[in-house]
């Protein structure tokens, strides 16, 4: 079963599908998924998005995956490594919760910590 499901992915980025995950690390890009402004329609591609110099994360389903970025002066403070976060509330936390600790929300991937501490 797993192997089918990997071969049908496969075979569907083969022909100009989308790959399961595709990250855009510019800090601009950190964008948790209920507060991206949308930059193209829905279809995009990736090369599409990045020439109107727009970010591009497909890493969840029903959100806008070409979004502008986030252009604020602090905006590298939430650009933080999903890998290298560190928990700021528990689990459950809403964005408006998170932000008034002075803590980063970000619910753009499943499995990480969307409530962190920003950069120094």
């Amino acid at each position: 079963m797993i192997f089918i499901v990997i071969m049908a992915l496969a075979i569907d980025c083969a022909h100009g599908g989308f790959p399961i995950y595709e990250i855009d690390n510019r800090p601009g890009c950190y964008v948790d998924p209920a507060e991206r402004v949308a930059c193209a329609g829905a279809g995009v591609t990736k090369a599409e998005c990045k020439a109107k110099g727009c970010c591009f994360i497909s890493a969840r389903r029903n959100t806008i995956w070409c979004f502008k970025l986030k252009e604020s002066a602090d905006a590298w403070k939430c650009a933080v490594p999903m890998n290298t976060r560190v928990a700021c509330a528990g689990a459950g936390v809403t964005p408006a919760e998170c932000k008034g600790k002075g803590c980063c929300f970000n619910s753009s991937y499943y499995g990480t910590v969307w409530c962190f501490k920003p950069q120094e």
